[in-house]
């Protein structure tokens, strides 16, 4: 069987027989199934025994084999697989960045987006300069897809401490159900 948990790599193996019949056939074809019915409404563009899927999948795999003498036979479903290979992406709405912001702090409107297993938990953290920068609030869970992810605090005490061009950092990240971890994203 398939591991029913989003995966970031599946390797299949099946194993083909003809109880009784002329043989197994030299070839062996392979593809996906979105309802679950292995039958010749699919395609089967691959061939092999064995296959290593890496790219996005949420949907079934199906084998078709030939005997000897020309009958066609369709493996049961196997899946539904789970493969997840790509990471989420993050986009920093607002604020933009380089923007001056007010003592009453400001929020920030982020979009992320992960079309395979879905996100699992999305975070932000801010650094502030003086010299050197400084983290001021380490990662910190925020909710995904909001117009307002988080509230920034300004002031001496607070996330965003030196006031100036350029002097507060926030930056984003998202990890899916995957477990794979945008890229950071800085404003």
């Amino acid at each position: 069987g398939v591991n029913p948990a989003w995966n970031v790599s599946d390797v299949i193996t099946v194993t083909v027989s003809d109880g009784g019949g002329s043989g197994v056939g030299a070839t062996t074809y392979w593809g996906f199934s979105a309802d679950a019915t292995c039958d010749g409404t699919d395609t089967y563009p691959n061939t092999g025994l064995t296959t290593t899927v890496n790219t996005d999948h949420a949907d079934y795999v199906c084998f078709r084999n030939t005997d000897v003498v020309g009958n066609i036979g369709y493996s049961a479903a196997i899946g539904p697989l789970r493969v997840d290979v790509s990471a989420p992406i993050v986009t920093f709405n607002n604020p933009a960045a380089a923007s001056w912001q007010g003592a009453a702090g400001f929020n920030i409107n982020i979009s992320d987006s992960d079309a395979a297993s879905g996100l699992a938990s999305c975070e932000y953290m801010v650094e502030s300069k003086n010299g050197p920068w400084g983290q001021t609030l380490g990662w910190t869970a925020r909710t995904c897809n909001s117009a307002t992810s988080a509230n920034i605090t300004v002031g001496a005490a607070a996330n965003c401490r030196n006031q100036g061009a350029s002097l507060c950092r926030v930056s984003v990240r998202a990890t899916d159900v995957a477990g794979y971890t945008s890229a950071v994203k800085m404003s």
